[in-house]
C-alpha cells in the first residue's frame, strides 16, 4: 500500500493483568499474608513462582484502561487528524467501534495481580490511504472488572504497541476462593 503513515497514540492510566491457578495450600498459606513481588522460597509448595507475573496460566495482558481518563489521538505528519477520550459519552458521540469481551476465571483457587500504571500505552504508525473511524475498532477485555483494551485494529490489521512509556503507580497481589 502506498498511503500516508498515520501515528496513533493511547496515553493515561493502564494495567497489567495477571490470573494463575493455584492449590488450596497456597491459598490457605497466604489469603491473611502480604505477597511479595518477587522471591525464592526455599518451600516451593508455599509459594507461586520467583515472580508474581510468571504465574500467569490463566490471563496476562497489559495495555491502557478502557476509561474516561484514557485519551486517544491520531495524527497525520504531526498534526492531529482525531481526538477522543474512551469513555462511555464519548464512543457514543464519536461512533467509535469496540468490541468486548468478558473473561471469566472458573478455578476455585487463584492468584490475582495487577500493576497499576500512567504514561503512554500506544506510540505506533499505521499505513493508510486516509484515515477512516469506520476502519478502526478497540478491543477491550474484561477480567475481574478491570477494563483493558487488549488491541487495536486498523482496516483488518492489528497496530502493534510500539513505544511504551509508562510509570508504575501500584502493585496489587492477592490469593482468592471462588465459592
Amino acid at each position: 500500500m502506498n498511503g500516508d503513515i498515520f501515528q496513533l497514540e493511547i496515553f493515561g492510566r493502564g494495567f497489567e493483568l495477571v490470573a494463575g491457578t493455584i492449590n488450596q495450600k497456597k491459598y490457605d498459606f497466604w489469603k491473611n499474608k502480604t505477597l511479595p513481588e518477587k522471591t525464592n522460597p526455599k518451600d516451593k509448595s508455599l509459594f507461586l513462582y520467583d515472580h508474581w507475573t510468571d504465574l500467569n496460566n490463566i490471563y496476562h495482558d497489559n495495555g491502557p484502561e478502557f476509561s474516561d481518563r484514557t485519551l486517544l489521538t491520531i495524527s497525520k505528519n504531526h498534526k492531529q487528524v482525531f481526538k477522543t477520550y474512551l469513555g462511555i459519552d464519548d464512543l457514543k458521540k464519536e461512533k467509535l467501534k469496540v468490541s468486548k469481551e468478558n473473561l471469566v476465571i472458573k478455578e476455585k483457587y487463584y492468584f490475582f495481580g495487577y500493576q497499576y500504571e500512567s504514561g503512554t500505552f500506544y506510540d505506533a504508525e499505521f499505513e493508510a490511504k486516509k484515515f477512516d473511524l469506520a476502519k478502526l475498532l478497540i478491543k477491550v477485555e474484561n477480567l475481574e472488572e478491570y477494563l483493558i483494551i487488549s488491541d487495536v485494529i486498523y482496516d483488518g490489521e492489528e497496530i502493534e504497541k510500539g513505544d511504551y512509556n509508562t510509570t508504575t503507580k501500584e502493585i496489587n497481589l492477592k490469593v482468592y476462593e471462588k465459592n
